[in-house]
């Protein structure tokens, strides 16, 4: 059974007039012959010396060589993509956790008569713009924002809490940078 969308259309490159059947549109086709064509006569111009069929196998070549390098940066886009969704998956498997530990605790101590602890992100040291401002990190990449938020929560160090913040406050506000950014109103 034949594909009825399959057209031909007829192309002229490097002087070599060819019938193509195809499904793709006439202007898609087009504009493929005229670029090889311009490929072709840059080859040429370049080289006077090189025969038309010599600059055809070359730009056939050098098609054939981007197409590689680009199936293997997809591949490569691919593995990197899978594996950033599984430290995701990873992640908010851990934060869950932590959630329901700092719930538990937070329900323990509320029936032992203690206060829960909580991050005042509104420090006279911090300026309304938030955590990341003050920082100097807001423009950074991702990275560089979650190793300077690290850094900030190691230091944030009180009387009240000599050990500096719990991990599941750490985690917490790691969350909120991933979802888009820092609040400063908790």
């Amino acid at each position: 059974m034949e594909n009825n969308s399959k057209k031909r259309i007829t192309v002229e490159i490097a002087g070599v007039s060819l019938n193509i059947v195809t499904d793709e549109n006439e202007e898609f086709v087009e504009k493929i012959a005229e670029t090889l064509n311009d490929r072709i006569a840059k080859m040429r111009k370049n080289s006077f010396t090189i025969s038309v069929l010599d600059a055809a196998l070359l730009c056939a070549i050098e098609n054939v060589s981007d197409r590689l390098t680009a199936e293997k940066q997809i591949r490569s886009l691919q593995a990197q993509l899978s594996l950033c969704e599984m430290n995701m998956r990873n992640l908010r498997d851990e934060i869950a956790v932590l959630q329901e530990q700092a719930r538990a605790s937070a329900t323990q101590q509320k029936t032992d008569g203690g206060s829960q602890l909580s991050l005042d992100m509104n420090t006279p040291d911090t300026p309304k713009e938030g955590i990341l401002g003050s920082l100097g990190v807001s423009d950074s990449s991702p990275e560089e924002k979650i190793s300077a938020l690290e850094k900030y929560l190691e230091n944030k160090r009180t009387t009240e809490n000599p050990t500096g913040t719990t991990r599941a406050d750490k985690i917490k506000y790691i969350e909120s940078l991933l979802r888009g950014g820092i609040s400063t109103d908790d």
